[in-house]
């Protein structure tokens, strides 16, 4: 059985950062270290600050997918192996 939960982030003033295995959030002056193995899915808030190498380098670890403030679905972003 796997463990991986979906990373899930509706906050627009999030801030996150590629560390090849893992992601650094910030958040409030709260910071947080998650790998990629415990991740099955990213969804972020479209309005997110996110750089296109940072949003490439995701899709290729997990499923990257851009949400509103409801939480709904608006855009996915495949690059490489997800295709």
């Amino acid at each position: 059985m796997s463990n991986k939960r979906a990373l899930i982030i509706k906050d627009d003033r999030a801030t996150v950062i590629f560390k090849g295995e893992y992601l650094q959030i910030s958040l409030h002056s709260v910071e947080q270290i998650i790998g990629f193995k415990q991740i099955s899915g990213c969804y972020f808030n479209q309005n997110m600050t996110l750089d296109i190498k940072t949003a490439i380098r995701i899709s290729q670890k997990v499923p990257l997918v851009f949400i509103n403030k409801h939480g709904t679905f608006t855009a996915q972003l495949i690059v490489g192996e997800n295709l």
